[in-house]
């Protein structure tokens, strides 16, 4: 337990200190990009980073508040409302991705043997289950994307 808070925090830190995100709110960004119509449900935000339904609505009103994400009411059910990441929060996506990528590296990339990988990978498949692995995979898919992806031309 005492690793993982230690490399959390060193995580999230570097992230802060980069790009002025929490390490929830960039894991919401996420969420947000590979979601179907890139909206969530708060419910669905709240069990994808295990808060509490009042954790997530404060989180969110911290997010909205920064401009990062918007609310916005179901046409369906006026009782539901979404979760939409803004123009503002795609930017501070995509800027703050290359840096925590490369740092993220640093903490661990640059530790594992090529020959390792392969067990690492398969353990923890078959730790995180097929549905965990599934998202697990697009977010890496995606992180990719946007790191070799170029910027675009004003």
């Amino acid at each position: 337990m005492h690793a993982y808070t230690s490399v959390m925090g060193t995580v999230e830190r570097d992230l802060l200190k980069d790009s002025g995100l929490l390490l929830t709110w960039y894991e919401i960004l996420i969420m947000l990009e590979q979601a179907p119509s890139n909206h969530l449900t708060h419910g669905a935000l709240g069990r994808e980073v295990i808060l509490s339904r009042s954790g997530v609505t404060r989180v969110v009103d911290r997010m909205v508040k920064e401009g990062l994400v918007e609310r916005e009411q179901s046409s369906e059910d006026r009782r539901q409302s979404y979760v939409k990441m803004t123009p503002k929060g795609r930017k501070a996506l995509d800027d703050a991705g290359p840096q925590h990528s490369r740092n993220v590296y640093e903490l661990f990339g640059k530790h594992l043997h090529p020959d390792e990988a392969p067990a690492v990978l398969a353990f923890l498949a078959r730790v995180m289950g097929d549905e965990e692995n599934e998202r697990a995979r697009r977010r890496v898919a995606n992180e990719r994307r946007r790191i070799t992806q170029p910027e675009p031309a004003d």
